[in-house]
């Protein structure tokens, strides 16, 4: 059966909608649960599309009777009790590369289970664990995974209801991680007490490269220490802060920010004003997200210059890969708190 189309809210599974979800950020939620599937794959064919397919394809894989690279269980109503079962799997597999497990109800045993299992799993490096209520025990886990796992480089955790206190958990374990590049929360309604360990872990951690923090309603005061911590950063390329109550203090603050930061090449950052900005401010707030837009476009071109610079004196690399191992992929500047200076 072919699968619905991911902008067709009449076709929208049962499991998203009782997530909540289906808000203002509809379409970015349902365009993220599938990121990870967006390329062919070559075991699409064999890709379960049944509860009980699912199921039997989780024992085979276990068995060692199938060998796959990306599995995708996602909206297999697999349960608490299902996320049991993909831990135990995972616990016996040594081929599985890319898992999706969103929109299954696991809760947060079954997210719990999962992490767990991640402990000893060397071979998985993408996760999608997209709306699975995980709450902020399962994010507890999944914080405590990635203190210890070093294999993970994408992890899906949007619309889990983690609320302030998994978000710090999370936030915690990533200024030690050295190896996720990729971190979905979106729709988790953070809130402003997880500002500060957002701040630190961004000032820290300098291997995240694509943060989601969409719907975050993080608010005036966190936007500010996010926005002095992308100070020292050199890592972050993608930052989304859509829908997050920044206000026009957040968006000042992310302009000067940017005049110090090169490396930032992506930036949504709109509706981020609200009640917080009556008709006096709105054009100051047009203003800025302008100023910021231009902004962001000139740190792209830079980076595209430098990538295409160092790919020319190392042919066999791919780009950005070169562009990682180019002594001026930070563009000649070093940064310092508060002021920058050439090399």
């Amino acid at each position: 059966m072919p699968r619905p189309s991911w902008f067709d809210a009449q076709a929208a599974p049962d499991a998203l909608k009782q997530a909540g979800c289906f808000s203002r950020a509809e379409r970015h939620v349902r365009h993220r649960l599938h990121d990870n599937t967006q390329e062919p794959s070559r075991d699409s064919e064999a890709q379960p599309q049944t509860p009980d397919q699912a199921f039997t394809r989780i024992s085979e894989l276990a068995n060692g009777l199938v060998s796959m690279r990306d599995l995708d269980l996602s909206m297999k109503s697999l349960g608490p009790n299902g996320g049991f079962r993909v831990a135990d799997m995972l616990l016996k597999n040594g081929c599985l590369v890319k898992l999706n497990l969103a929109a299954n109800d696991l809760h947060p045993e079954g997210v719990a289970a999962v992490a767990k299992a991640l402990f000893h799993n060397k071979t998985v490096k993408v996760l999608n664990l997209h709306a699975n209520h995980g709450n902020f025990q399962g994010a507890f886990a999944v914080g405590d995974l990635l203190k210890k796992n070093s294999t993970l480089v994408d992890l899906e955790m949007s619309c889990n209801e983690i609320g302030a206190a998994g978000a710090v958990a999370i936030f915690i374990a990533l200024k030690d991680n050295k190896s996720l590049t990729k971190l979905n929360l979106a729709l988790n309604h953070i809130g402003p007490e997880a500002g500060f360990a957002l701040a630190d872990m961004v000032r820290i951690n300098q291997t995240l490269v694509d943060l989601n923090l969409h719907g975050g309603h993080l608010g005036p005061d966190a936007g500010v220490d996010l926005a002095d911590a992308l100070l020292e950063n050199r890592s972050m390329l993608r930052l989304d802060l859509v829908d997050n109550d920044l206000g026009l203090a957040g968006l000042r603050s992310f302009v000067a920010a940017l005049r110090f930061n090169s490396s930032l090449t992506q930036l949504p950052i709109w509706n981020n004003c609200g009640p917080l900005c009556g008709r006096p401010q709105s054009s100051e707030k047009e203003e800025l997200e302008r100023l910021l837009s231009s902004m962001v476009k000139v740190n792209q071109e830079k980076r595209s210059i430098w990538t295409n610079a160092c790919a020319s004196h190392a042919p066999r690399l791919e780009s950005s890969e070169a562009a990682s191992r180019c002594p001026h992929n930070n563009h000649g500047f070093s940064y310092d708190h508060h002021r920058v200076s050439a090399r």
